[in-house]
């Protein structure tokens, strides 16, 4: 995970993808979504934006790819928070990931679950 792990800054807090070119895809690769669909939260550092849908979910949209993945979704944005501040203090040194990892487990969150891309992949 990149170190500007959700960094806000003007260019990515409510990021105007239809107006710098990019496309935004549903996570079968099809769909085509609009800016009226996402709405920017911020940047993982990596090029890669945190997205609120209009569903309410938060999830990734991947720069290269320019599509929304599945396994990157959160219920709603009061779990993601939850999650990413938890994540943080983890790697911050301030709690232990045993202290946490059971409940990132029960709540089940494609976000932090997924093998690959989840926030559990990127704190072992």
């Amino acid at each position: 995970m990149p170190s500007g792990f959700l960094d806000v800054y003007d260019w990515s807090y409510g990021f105007e993808f239809g107006a710098n070119g990019c496309q935004i895809l549903d996570s079968d690769y099809e769909t085509e979504l609009s800016d009226d669909d996402v709405w920017s939260l911020g940047a993982d550092g990596g090029g890669n934006y945190y997205v609120v849908l209009t569903s309410g979910r938060v999830a990734v949209w991947f720069h290269e790819e320019e599509v929304i993945e599945d396994e990157t979704q959160f219920d709603n944005l009061d779990v993601f928070l939850w999650s990413v501040v938890r994540y943080q203090a983890v790697r911050a040194g301030v709690l232990d990931l045993a202290e946490v990892e059971t409940d990132f487990r029960v709540l089940g969150q494609p976000g932090v679950l997924a093998p690959e891309t989840g926030l559990l992949a990127s704190l072992a």
